[in-house]
């Protein structure tokens, strides 16, 4: 008989309660449902705070679709002799473009892994193990539990 509440990290000690619980070792602490450290945001998603990760991911898109419109608009309405300014709006309108792209993937990347009820760090396991199946019912983030 497992009594889930004598569970602990191995690495941290802390209690653990739930199966899909892992250890982070940049943040040295255990997330809940962990789907991955983000270095941009330098945390770690997962449950609690996966939905506010999926909103920064729309409002960069929304952000950059914007910055593109308005980067655009001026060239097409300041069709005068070039100046300086073009340069920076030439610039500002490739780095919204890459960005745009990087974000765009990064967001599609992750509305797949909802449909499919994977986290990216079960996602990347499972590539990494060349599995092609994933059983629903092993959770793959349960690497740093003792009992």
């Amino acid at each position: 008989m497992d009594d889930s509440s004598a569970r602990q990290c191995s690495n941290c000690n802390a209690p653990v309660t739930d199966i899909g619980t892992k250890h982070c070792l940049r943040c040295n602490r255990c997330t809940f449902k962990f789907d991955h450290h983000c270095k941009f945001v330098n945390n770690c998603v997962g449950a609690k705070n996966y939905k506010f990760f999926l909103g920064l991911l729309i409002s960069v898109e929304i952000y950059e679709i914007s910055m593109t419109y308005i980067y655009i608009a001026y060239f097409v309405n300041e069709s005068s002799a070039p100046d300086p300014i073009f340069i920076f709006v030439g610039l500002g309108l490739i780095k919204s473009l890459i960005f745009l792209c990087f974000a765009g993937y990064l967001l599609g990347f992750h509305f797949f892994l909802m449909r499919i009820n994977m986290t990216s760090y079960d996602y990347i396991t499972t590539k990494r193990n060349k599995t092609k199946i994933v059983n629903p019912t092993k959770n793959l983030s349960d690497t740093s539990i003792q009992t």
